[in-house]
């Protein structure tokens, strides 16, 4: 025992050092209090975000290829596309990749497809694969760029790489990887939401659910005896979820698909209603044990933390990955339509759709 040791001081009252179940919860109260207050206070400066390394949402595309030289025989190329990788420096990992369309101009290649990239920044480098498909729709290596983007390229509308040799892997494989074209790519940058509070997240969309329903043949559906099969149906198409990525500004919040240059679904953010789950039976937790708990077993599962919206006269659901974006989301979104609704909306916080 501590108070045997030589030189202790004799305890008064043992009672007073030991603590209590009743103690223990408060503190534990008090640090998931102190976890929300300090949440709310980062999310109310929306200047940290806008400087955040993780990036910003632009519109991606490949314009051209210029002064294409084939110092080979590729008469029996049909048709060129490019395949667009954005990785983390130096080698990685990939975070998005899209594919343009396939253009017959072999000589001047030209495309018009652009898509919706939600993050990226200085810490990125873009590698565009030009790649020729022959009569028998074989797939064949002509080159690669690598566009290093650094501190300011968003001031940079378009850039321009050599076509050099083949250094990354693509998804598809590819012939004649030890030779390549001479020329160079043009890279169309254009950032989306300028001069604007931005959030991006990923997760998952089930499609919307209609708060009114009609009465069309009602009365063949009672008749009938495949009355529930209707139920099952319908439960199972809006249960098909989509991943996609969810972009909240000042006024709005839009959903964009992979590969998309227009968004999905907008919603106006003060028109916006969060709707809660009160009808789960689940007692709510007391203590960050539980909560914990919870949270892992819900990953071990398989579950998603689903994120009720209604607007525009339907039920949205946005399944998140974790408990923490979740309500992040939801903080986000309350937050902003409360300082919309108090009209001290900047006028520098206008998004550029």
């Amino acid at each position: 025992m501590p108070e045997c040791w030589p030189g202790t001081p004799p305890l008064v009252d043992r009672k007073s050092v030991r603590e209590t179940d009743a103690k223990k919860q408060a503190k534990k109260a008090a640090l998931v209090v102190i976890q929300r207050a300090s949440r709310k206070y980062l999310m109310s400066k929306p200047q940290m975000s806008e400087s955040h390394a993780a990036g910003r949402p632009v519109l991606l595309g490949v314009s051209h290829a210029k002064d294409v030289f084939f110092w080979c025989d590729f008469t029996v190329l049909t048709q060129v596309y490019c395949d667009i990788r954005v990785l983390r420096k130096p080698f990685g990992p990939n975070m998005f990749e899209y594919t343009t369309e396939e253009c017959n101009d072999i000589r001047e290649p030209k495309w018009e497809k652009k898509c919706f990239a939600p993050m990226l920044s200085s810490k990125c480098d873009i590698v565009v694969t030009l790649i020729g498909i022959t009569a028998v729709r074989k797939r064949v290596f002509l080159g690669q760029c690598i566009f290093k983007l650094h501190s300011g390229w968003e001031t940079q509308p378009t850039i321009q790489a050599p076509i050099g040799k083949w250094i990354f892997p693509t998804r598809e494989s590819l012939l004649g990887c030890d030779r390549h074209v001479r020329g160079s790519i043009s890279l169309q940058l254009v950032p989306m939401f300028s001069n604007s509070f931005v959030y991006v997240s990923p997760f998952t969309i089930v499609s919307g659910i209609q708060s009114v329903h009609s009465n069309h043949m009602s009365w063949w559906r009672k008749s009938s005896k495949v009355s529930s099969n209707f139920a099952h149906l319908s439960m199972e198409n809006s249960s098909i979820g989509v991943g996609c990525w969810g972009v909240l500004t000042y006024t709005h919040l839009n959903i964009y698909a992979q590969g998309t240059a227009a968004a999905l679904m907008s919603f106006q953010v003060d028109k916006l209603q969060i709707v809660s789950n009160c009808t789960s039976s689940t007692p709510s937790p007391t203590s960050i044990e539980e909560v914990e708990m919870q949270q892992y077993a819900r990953r071990s599962s398989g579950k998603s933390y689903p994120l009720r919206i209604y607007a525009h006269g339907e039920l949205h659901v946005l399944h998140m990955s974790s408990h923490a974006q979740l309500c992040d989301w939801i903080e986000r979104i309350a937050f902003i339509g409360r300082q919309v609704s108090q009209c001290n909306l900047p006028e520098s916080a206008i998004a550029k759709v």
